[in-house]
């Protein structure tokens, strides 16, 4: 299979998500290497020092584009020009443009947005207020990180259970 990954958060000094990001990633050559990986960013990434087992398309005449408004305009075309079997939404985002019979994967972290949005900045709660809930709709898969987040999901969503995923981040080496 051809998978592609949105790897935009990755650009910045990693925290949490980012985190879980890079260590899913740097695991899936080990754990299926019978699959090509595409990683999609606009802005350069620790995986460009990752070797053969990725190739990664950083669309740099962009990255001055925030990540977000990226996905939506760029890399939906990068992924289909690439002809993708998956493309997994590392964010609750999923570009248009996507080869017509790509799975679509997309990870929810939280539902903090839509639970308590005071605590959240005004670009998060822009982007997740316009994007979460279509991209969440059009998903063939949905990664949640933990049993709340799985569960809010489904009850302020409405997301059949059998859609999501729980994936728990997994112990850096570091």
């Amino acid at each position: 299979m051809r998978i592609g990954i949105d790897i935009v958060p990755l650009w910045r000094q990693r925290t949490g998500i980012g985190n879980y990001i890079h260590n899913l990633v740097e695991l899936l050559p080990q754990v299926a290497p019978q699959h090509e990986y595409f990683l999609y960013s606009n802005r350069r990434t620790s995986f460009h020092s990752f070797g053969h087992a990725f190739q990664v398309r950083t669309d740099s005449a962009f990255r001055w584009c925030p990540g977000s408004f990226w996905l939506l305009g760029r890399c939906g075309n990068l992924a289909r020009n690439d002809n993708v079997d998956v493309f997994w939404g590392t964010g609750a985002v999923l570009p248009p443009f996507l080869p017509p019979n790509a799975m679509k994967i997309v990870t929810v972290y939280d539902m903090v947005w839509l639970r308590y949005p005071e605590t959240t900045t005004s670009y998060n709660l822009f982007v997740q207020r316009m994007f979460t809930r279509e991209a969440v709709a059009k998903a063939d898969l949905i990664l949640v990180i933990s049993r709340t987040t799985q569960d809010d999901l489904i009850a302020t969503l409405g997301v059949p259970r059998e859609k999501t995923r729980l994936v728990y981040p997994a112990i850096s080496d570091r």
